[in-house]
C-alpha cells in the first residue's frame, strides 16, 4: 500500500494551492493517505516521512498527513465484524446470527457495538465481546466500546437468509420464520439438513444446548439437531 502511494502521480505534482483548493483531487488520493496513517504505525512516523521525502512528496503535504485522524464508517465496521465467528457454530457470523444489534461511530472517533445474545445465561458472552474489540482495534481504531444487552431479547427472526443457510450447512435444522407463537406444528416435521424431508419426529426438545432440540429423519435415518425458535 505505501508503494502505491508513492507511485501516485497525483502525489508528485501536488502544489499546496492545488492540494488546498482542488477538491476533487483530494479526494482521489484520500485513501492513499489512509494507508500512509496505517503505514505509519507500522513502520514508524520517521521512516515513513524519510521514504516520502525521497519521493519528492511536497513537505506540505507531509505536515497535513501527520494531521489527519484515520476515519471509518459504520459500513465499514459492519464487513468487518461479518468475519467475526459464532464461537458455538464457526460457520455462522455474528452478524448473520443477528447477535450485533447496533453500530455506531461517535465524533470523537470511537466506535460504539450493541449487541445480544441468544440467551441470557450463554457462556461465551465475555468472549464475544473480546472477539468483536479485538477485531475493530484490528482496523486501527483506537477506542471500541462492546456492550451486552438484553433489553429487547433476541428472537430467531433476527437471524439472516445467509445464517439460515450456514446452520444447514453445520448438520443443524435452521429455525423456522414464526409471528411471536411458537407452535407445535413449528417444532414437528423439521425438514432434515441432510436431506431434505420432512418424515421427521422430535426425540427431545432439550439438546446439548438450550437453542436446539433433537430429532430423527425416517427416511435418510439420520439423527440431527435443530436450532429452536425463540420467540
Amino acid at each position: 500500500m505505501l508503494g502505491d502511494f508513492l507511485a501516485c502521480p497525483f502525489t508528485r505534482t501536488f502544489s499546496p494551492s492545488a492540494f488546498l483548493f482542488n477538491r476533487t483531487i483530494a479526494e482521489a488520493v484520500h485513501a492513499h493517505f489512509q494507508s500512509i496513517c496505517l503505514s505509519m504505525c507500522t513502520l514508524g512516523l520517521f521512516s515513513c516521512m524519510h521514504h516520502m521525502r525521497k519521493s519528492r512528496i511536497p513537505d506540505f503535504n507531509i505536515a497535513y498527513l501527520c494531521t489527519m485522524q484515520f476515519v471509518i464508517t459504520e459500513k465499514e465496521i459492519w464487513q468487518a465484524l461479518a468475519e467475526v465467528k459464532d464461537p458455538e457454530i464457526p460457520t455462522l457470523s455474528m452478524v448473520d446470527m443477528g447477535i450485533i444489534t447496533k453500530v455506531e461511530v461517535l465524533d470523537s472517533g470511537k466506535v460504539f457495538v450493541e449487541m445480544t445474545p441468544t440467551f441470557t445465561g450463554c457462556p461465551a458472552i465475555k468472549m464475544m465481546e473480546t472477539m468483536v474489540s479485538d477485531r475493530l482495534l484490528a482496523l486501527g481504531l483506537q477506542e471500541v466500546e462492546v456492550v451486552t444487552t438484553f433489553d429487547k431479547p433476541w428472537d430467531s427472526n433476527k437471524l439472516t437468509e445467509r445464517g439460515l443457510l450456514c446452520l444447514k450447512k453445520h448438520g443443524l435444522a435452521p429455525p423456522p420464520k414464526h409471528s411471536g407463537e411458537i407452535t407445535a406444528d413449528l417444532l414437528e416435521h423439521v425438514a432434515c439438513p441432510f436431506c431434505n424431508s420432512t418424515n421427521t419426529e422430535m426425540k427431545s426438545p432439550f439438546g446439548p444446548t438450550l437453542c436446539r432440540s433433537l430429532h430423527y429423519c425416517n427416511d435418510c435415518l439420520q439423527a440431527f439437531e435443530q436450532f429452536k425458535p425463540v420467540v
